[in-house]
């Protein structure tokens, strides 16, 4: 785990592949296809927690300049 906030909320990033993760929110775009909305800016990530299920980090995701 990463270092905690002031209120005590940590993150934990692991690798996974693109495919396993895809079918767990029952996707069926091709990685090409994630990429390509990726870099037109077409990405709005919402990030669902057990304590916030209707989702408690969300928003646009645009490529780095």
């Amino acid at each position: 785990m990463g270092p905690a906030t002031a209120t005590g909320f940590e993150v934990e990033i692991q690798a996974a592949p693109y495919a396993e993760n895809a079918r767990r929110v029952n996707s069926s775009a091709a990685f090409d296809h994630f990429v390509a909305s990726l870099q037109a800016g077409r990405m709005a990530p919402n990030v669902h927690a057990n304590r916030f299920t209707d989702g408690e980090i969300s928003g646009d995701m645009v490529p780095a300049a």
